[in-house]
């Protein structure tokens, strides 16, 4: 499997160039673009996966609780669970 440190060693860049081309940061230059992409589909012959694609993209969120085992945390925290997993709360 191809890291983003793989792409970066090849294109002359580093990791976090490359990972600002692959989420479209505006900051990057069309021609660091145009070669961190064209290295990667020619040299390595990759293409980006995970959270680059189209619908794909994860929230996370975390919850620090002072005691999972208080009767009241751990209700708290297993509601919250449920919701997350039935698509209640919308970010």
């Amino acid at each position: 499997m191809t890291t983003m440190r793989d792409v970066a060693r090849v294109a002359g860049v580093s990791a976090k160039t490359v990972s600002r081309v692959f989420n479209d940061d505006p900051h990057v230059t069309d021609e660091t673009r145009e070669r961190v992409r064209g290295r990667c589909r020619t040299e390595l012959r990759a293409q980006p996966a995970g959270p680059q694609l189209p619908g794909r993209r994860r929230r996370r969120g975390g919850l620090a609780v002072p005691d999972i085992a208080d009767p009241f945390f751990a209700a708290m925290t297993s509601s919250i669970e449920v919701d997350l997993v039935d698509g209640a709360w919308r970010w």
